[in-house]
C-alpha cells in the first residue's frame, strides 16, 4: 500500500467515522442511553478502518499477507487516533514523516 492510497482510505474511513458516531449518538440519546462520546467514536473507527481496509484488499485483489493485515490494524488504530483529533493533524503529522 503506498502513501496516498493510505492517506486517500484514511480520508474515506474519517468521513464514515463522523457519520456512524453521530446515527450512533441520536439513537442513544433517543433511548436514554448514557455513553462516552470519545470512546465510541475511537472505537467506531478503529472497526471502520480494520474492516475497511480488509474489504478495500479483498475488491482489489491484494493478498491477505502479514504485512497487509499489519497495516489493516494500524490504519483503523490511525483512523481512531484521527477521530480523536482531527483528520488535518493526522494528515500534517503524516506529511512531515513522508
Amino acid at each position: 500500500m503506498n502513501t496516498n492510497i493510505f492517506i486517500m482510505l484514511f480520508a474515506i474511513y474519517s468521513i464514515a467515522t463522523g457519520l456512524v458516531v453521530e446515527t450512533i449518538k441520536k439513537l442513544l440519546d433517543e433511548a436514554n442511553r448514557k455513553y462516552a462520546s470519545n470512546l465510541l467514536a475511537f472505537i467506531v473507527a478503529i472497526v471502520i478502518g480494520t474492516v475497511g481496509t480488509l474489504v478495500y484488499y479483498q475488491l482489489y485483489g491484494i493478498a491477505f499477507d502479514v504485512n497487509n493485515i499489519i497495516c489493516a490494524v494500524l490504519l483503523g488504530i490511525l483512523s481512531g487516533v484521527g477521530a480523536m483529533v482531527g483528520f488535518d493533524k493526522v494528515k500534517q503529522f503524516i506529511g512531515q514523516i513522508k
